[in-house]
């Protein structure tokens, strides 16, 4: 009797797991449908399987950009400008009569570039000449880095040969002022013209000449003193 107790109540425990099993099963097959969990568990394998993006990829990636056309207002200066000088809506003059005797100085390449004028000639001699009356460019071989000056010239008009006599004196009354210059007047040029001996600048030639209400000042390489003695001839 106690033998069939004992059996009796294994088997309800058998019965009991097994019927537990089978609703937690009919339970949890209605909640997740076999469908979502084999994608839900497809997901994760495929999350934990997928490599990094490598860097190749990564940059191939097209930036998202804004479709809307951009209007950029640009300022067109055709003129050449020195490295060293702004120039924002500025109108920097140029001497034509420079631009068209070039050509005679027969060095090849050589490109008159205009620059905005300080107030001074050769940056040492103190003028109050208007800037509108002064035209003042470089003389250039290449561009950029690959740059090479080789002189600078002055165009001073005037109103009448009045104030250009006035300005031309007070050139030279001032360039005397200056211990390490030296004035050498030869009227070699034009109506009258003297050099500047730079006691530093040994190998650089400064003249400045007079004709008419027209004053140029030059600044070139020593080297090139006997090809620019004609050009300044043809200048005035």
């Amino acid at each position: 009797m106690q033998k069939f107790t004992i059996f009796s109540i294994i088997f309800a425990v058998i019965v009991l797991s097994i019927t537990a099993e089978l609703v937690t099963q009919d339970y949890l097959s209605k909640l997740y449908p076999s469908s979502a969990s084999a994608n839900l568990l497809t997901n994760l394998d495929n999350l934990d399987s997928t490599p990094p993006a490598s860097f190749d990829e990564i940059k191939d990636i097209e930036p998202i950009t804004d479709t809307t056309p951009v209007t950029e207002t640009v300022e067109n200066i055709d003129l050449p400008v020195n490295d060293d000088t702004q120039i924002s809506g500025v109108s920097v003059k140029v001497s034509q009569k420079v631009v068209d005797l070039l050509p005679s100085l027969d060095i090849p390449n050589i490109k008159y570039q205009p620059v905005n004028f300080s107030g001074k000639v050769f940056d040492v001699i103190e003028t109050d000449v208007n800037p509108d009356d002064v035209a003042l460019g470089q003389l250039v071989l290449g561009e950029g880095a690959n740059k090479n000056v080789l002189g600078a010239v002055y165009e001073f008009t005037l109103k009448n040969q009045q104030d250009a006599r006035k300005l031309y004196t007070q050139i030279k009354t001032q360039a005397k002022t200056i211990t390490s210059i030296d004035v050498n007047e030869t009227n070699q040029f034009g109506d009258n013209s003297f050099y500047l001996n730079h006691k530093a600048k040994i190998n650089e030639v400064f003249v400045v000449t007079i004709s008419g209400n027209s004053i140029f000042a030059l600044a070139y390489s020593k080297q090139y003193h006997e090809t620019f003695k004609p050009f300044m001839g043809l200048l005035l």
